[in-house]
């Protein structure tokens, strides 16, 4: 009987605990980092950070829902990120281009990741997908920025 009573209270924690934990943890370590370092860059890299990690969770588990939610956090943070860390380097149309870039490209993330990995043919994701990222073009390679001499 205490044998019974012992096992029931020394349980593992479950994945989803254990995932939690995970990303808590690195973005401790992305906080010191950036406090140590001066850099406000490391804070901003956190959110992609988590979509690449709801993106593999989802591929072990194969769980269609992780893999979109993935992806669209993943795809639009880094095209974020791109947007604010490029400041000093690109005109305010590329900026934008590339933020709307990442939008696009999660979405075509959606459909490739269930393709190739969980065994789904979802198409739906292929029409925001396609149409965002043909409007980042122009902005990426509008006549103002190709022509721009620093």
């Amino acid at each position: 009987m205490e044998n019974a009573t012992s096992e029931n209270h020394h349980r593992e924690p479950s994945r989803p605990v254990l995932l939690v934990g995970a990303i808590l943890i690195v973005l401790g370590i992305l906080l010191l980092l950036s406090n140590y370092l001066n850099s406000y860059w490391l804070l901003f890299s956190a959110v992609p950070f988590a979509g690449m990690v709801m993106i593999v969770e989802s591929l072990r588990t194969k769980n269609y829902g992780l893999s979109i939610a993935g992806s669209l956090i993943g795809g639009n943070s880094a095209g974020l990120l791109i947007f604010l860390l490029t400041g000093n380097y690109l005109e305010i149309p590329q900026r934008v281009g590339w933020l709307i870039l990442g939008s696009g490209l999660s979405f075509i993330m959606i459909t490739v990741i269930a393709n190739f990995y969980l065994g789904r043919h979802p198409w739906w994701p292929l029409i925001p997908g396609v149409i965002i990222t043909s409007v980042a073009l122009p902005f990426l390679f509008n006549k103002r920025v190709l022509d721009h001499e620093p």
